[in-house]
Order: structure tokens, then C-alpha cells, then sequence
């Protein structure tokens, strides 16, 4: 090979090194905690900010969809009041429900926790820290799916909770 060819392969690799370096895809240091959820399974509702005088029950009764899917369903006794969404209001409610659940295994990484309310969003506030909701109306009906969001899709479970 002529020394022109040589020098043209030699810049082409370098022009290659640079190209890789400056469109490549960066590396990503895997968190540390990477053990996948399992199994979920939620283990009740509880109120969390009760007024004196409330009834602090919340009932659960094992359900059947028209698909033949069993779930539970929680239902509490809604204290009514104006509640809205700003922090002062959200603090004072009454109306706080926390989902209790465990996961398998139990060093699982929460992170990988997913959690799908369908409602009418107007009507509740998600506070995604302490897996609490905050009822704003009566008679509210959110359903709720906990799912594993990275290695096992098919891993979840799913409750129904219903202000009365």
C-alpha cells in the first residue's frame, strides 16, 4: 500500500473516534438498587388525617368486574367541606386516603413502582412521596392500578377506592 492510503485509513479512523465520541449514545451508571418488582400486593387504605369525631373506617368489599377480574373495593365516609388544591387546603383535608401495599421481593427498588389513578382529576390530588390522595368531592370513584414499570409488565394489581 502506497503511504497516502495508509494516512487516508489512519484519519478516517481517528475522524470515526470523534464522530462515536460526539453523536454516540452516553453512558449510563445503572443505579444502584436494581432489584425488579416481583409481585405487588395492597394490603388496605387507611385515612390519614382524621377530624375528631370522624369515622375512620374505611370498608372493603372483594368485588368481580363484567371481565371476571376480581379487585377490592374501599369506601370511606367523606366529610364534606370547600377543599381545593392549594398546599393550606391539601394539609387540612380529612378527606386522605394512603394506600398500603408490600412488594416482592422486599428489597425491591420503589422507583420502579407505578401508580395509574383513573378519575376525574379535577376532583382528587396525587401526592406521589407518601402514595397518598386527597379527596376533593363525594361520591368520587378512582381506580387505581400499581404496576412494575421495567423488567415484568404483567406484574401489578389493581383496587378501586370510592368517597360516600
Amino acid at each position: 500500500m502506497k503511504k497516502t492510503v495508509i494516512i487516508a485509513i489512519f484519519v478516517i479512523y481517528l475522524a470515526s473516534i470523534v464522530v462515536v465520541q460526539i453523536f454516540g449514545v452516553p453512558v449510563v451508571v445503572p443505579p444502584p438498587s436494581n432489584v425488579y418488582i416481583t409481585g405487588i400486593q395492597v394490603t388496605g387504605v387507611e385515612l390519614t388525617n382524621p377530624q375528631d369525631g370522624q369515622d375512620t373506617t374505611v370498608e372493603a368489599t372483594e368485588q368481580t368486574t363484567a371481565e371476571g377480574k376480581e379487585y377490592m373495593l374501599y369506601a370511606f365516609k367523606f366529610v364534606p367541606g370547600e377543599y381545593t388544591k392549594d398546599e393550606e387546603s391539601l394539609q387540612n383535608n380529612p378527606n386522605r386516603v394512603k394506600i398500603n401495599y408490600i412488594l416482592q421481593p422486599d428489597d425491591a427498588n420503589k422507583d420502579f413502582l407505578n401508580i395509574i389513578i383513573t378519575g376525574d382529576e379535577e376532583h382528587f390530588h396525587y401526592i406521589k412521596e407518601t402514595d397518598e390522595i386527597v379527596f376533593l368531592k363525594k361520591r368520587l370513584r378512582l381506580e387505581i392500578t400499581l404496576s412494575e414499570s421495567q423488567a415484568n409488565l404483567d406484574v401489578q394489581d389493581y383496587i378501586v377506592i370510592r368517597s360516600k
